[in-house]
Parts: C-alpha cells; sequence; structure tokens
C-alpha cells in the first residue's frame, strides 16, 4: 500500500472492502489512489479478480449501474471511470464501459454535497 494511504489510515494494510469504501465515499480530492491500490492488488490476487469477475458476470450492466448509483451517489461515474483506466483486463473494462452506458440513463437521486 503506497505511504500516502497508509499514513491516512493509519495502518499499513487494509482489506479489499476498506480500499473499495475509501473509494467510493473518500472526500480527499485523490480517491482514485485506493481505487488504484485495490486494482492493482487484484490483479497480483488472481482467486480474488476471479471471484470480483463472477459477481460482476452474476448482474447486468443495468443492475451495477443501479448499484453503483446507490452507492455511489453523483460519484458513480467518476468510480466506473477511475476503474476503467486503472485496469487492462478486457472483461472489466468492457463491463465497466457498459456500466457508464447505463448509468447515463439513471438519474442522481442521492446527495450532490460530500458524504462525510
Amino acid at each position: 500500500m503506497p505511504p500516502e494511504l497508509r499514513k491516512k489510515f493509519g495502518k499499513d494494510e487494509v482489506g479489499y472492502d476498506y480500499l473499495g469504501n475509501a473509494a467510493i465515499g473518500d472526500q480527499d480530492p485523490h480517491p482514485q489512489q485506493a481505487l488504484h491500490t485495490l486494482m492493482k492488488a487484484l490483479d497480483q490476487d488472481p482467486e480474488m479478480k476471479e471471484a470480483v469477475l463472477a459477481s460482476l458476470s452474476a448482474m447486468t450492466g443495468r443492475q451495477l449501474a443501479a448499484f453503483a448509483r446507490k452507492t455511489a451517489h453523483y460519484r458513480a461515474e467518476d468510480l466506473v471511470r477511475n476503474a476503467l483506466r486503472e485496469t487492462s483486463d478486457r472483461e472489466l473494462r468492457s463491463r465497466a464501459r457498459e456500466v457508464l452506458h447505463w448509468l447515463r440513463r439513471i438519474p442522481t437521486r442521492g446527495p450532490t454535497f460530500p458524504m462525510h
């Protein structure tokens, strides 16, 4: 984990869920650092990556977009775009593009202010 995140979290290691939550809800101007670390960790853990891909495959693009919108509100597009930038995996990139397509059709109804 990068030194900046270690300092921010006060820990040397955190779980995938912790990084994911930081990528979604952190008001840091650079939340993509947590997502970058998460994606890098997935690339180094084939078993976890396969489980993530299986979970993503179990839902339609529309369902994933609805989940992203409900979880990340107005930041859903940023989250998915950052994930798209951080991976070279064809399957993940394809799913991210599909989710972005559906997010354009789902209006933001959640908070549009910092979520602390």
